[in-house]
């Protein structure tokens, strides 16, 4: 099955993967800004468009004090971001704005680890939100090997940080110093003054030096040097640890609220997968190729050690816990993955469904 043969299938894929991202601070990167595409659009933020009564729900006006009613938060990856919606209207957000009691805002992003989605949270979510839904999950397990330090437990690794290796490396590389006039050297001499060069500063030196790097980038990026590195799950498990420790406490005693959805994963269910999705998944493994299936090979078996770990870390914490690979709807023939990781429109709305079930 080729790319065309997948777009047939699922054409609001184009759109998403045509929209690249730019960097935001903290973050570290966001969906393209002021983006509309027949699929989905974003605000001057990034952050994908929410619809409220069939118009735009803005940032703006979602965070005002004069806002009225209770207000949910959607947080997540790119899978609560809604890729694989049809359209605006089609997302989770969306569809619980039809129905709920409260009124609901989409700040996923993208890419985003744990962290990442805490921090979102931190930038744009009102002070006093009456119920967030964490949808998330995947990236702290895919992207596990990656805490190959320590040291990452706390400052974890992000999803695009090899761009920031290759430009910051490019930025201080240091460069020789501007040529002098003879007239220059011959005062520079008879004054005893070293010849200055910014790049010689301690400041511009130190800022990126190899040290720094041995830090947070591992000097052979393939796959095969990440799996050197023993303990990278339990390093991962350790930063969503503290990051829901972090939810925790900012909703402990308020009679607010915070729930964990696990995210569903193909492999991860006992899905009776439909057509479409078999066609889908048997061009993802071709597209993906064989450094996909090597991590794949690697990984397995850990699934499970890290669905338990996550259910166990969010009950200590108070946070409800939900692991959608064990739906019953999952489990059926319908068609809800329009990929191995996000969701058809009637996977969204399904989901949907189950959060107002919830939370109302």
């Amino acid at each position: 099955m080729s790319h065309e043969a997948f777009y047939r299938l699922a054409p609001q894929m184009r759109d998403y993967l045509a929209v690249g991202a730019t960097y935001t601070p903290f973050l570290m990167e966001a969906t393209l800004p002021n983006h509309y595409s027949p699929a989905f659009s974003t605000d001057q933020y990034g952050l994908r468009t929410t619809l409220k009564d069939g118009q735009p729900l803005t940032l703006d006006r979602f965070r005002s004090p004069t806002f009225q009613g209770r207000r949910g938060v959607l947080v997540g990856n790119s899978t609560a971001f809604g890729v694989g919606a049809t359209s605006d209207g089609t997302t989770i957000p969306s569809q619980l704005n039809r129905s709920s009691r409260l009124t609901w805002f989409n700040i996923s992003g993208r890419r985003y680890q744990s962290t990442q989605e805490l921090l979102a949270y931190m930038l744009y979510a009102p002070t006093d939100v009456a119920q967030v839904v964490i949808f998330s999950g995947i990236n702290n397990f895919d992207y596990a090997p990656r805490w190959f330090q320590p040291q990452q437990q706390l400052r974890p690794p992000f999803i695009r940080q090899e761009l920031y290796q290759r430009a910051l490396q490019s930025h201080y590389t240091p460069q020789p110093p501007p040529a002098e006039s003879r007239l220059k050297q011959l005062l520079r001499r008879l004054l005893r003054r070293p010849r200055y060069s910014p790049e010689s500063t301690p400041q511009r030196r130190n800022f990126f030096s190899a040290e720094v790097q041995s830090h947070f980038f591992p000097a052979d990026h393939s796959n095969a040097s990440y799996f050197k590195h023993s303990g990278f799950l339990e390093r991962s498990l350790a930063t969503l640890d503290r990051d829901l420790d972090r939810w925790a406490h900012q909703f402990k005693g308020t009679g607010r609220e915070v729930i964990y959805i696990l995210q569903p994963i193909p492999e991860w269910t006992n899905k009776q997968f439909s057509p479409e999705e078999k066609q889908i998944f048997a061009a993802m493994d071709k597209i993906r190729g064989v450094a996909w299936q090597e991590v794949s090979q690697e990984m397995k078996g850990m699934e499970d050690i890290y669905r338990s770990r996550m259910a166990e870390l969010c009950r200590t914490r108070g946070i409800r816990f939900f692991d959608a690979n064990s739906f019953d709807w999952v489990q059926k023939t319908d068609w809800i993955f329009i990929d191995r990781y996000h969701l058809t429109d009637y996977g969204q709305k399904t989901l949907a469904a189950f959060i107002l079930d919830q939370v109302g």
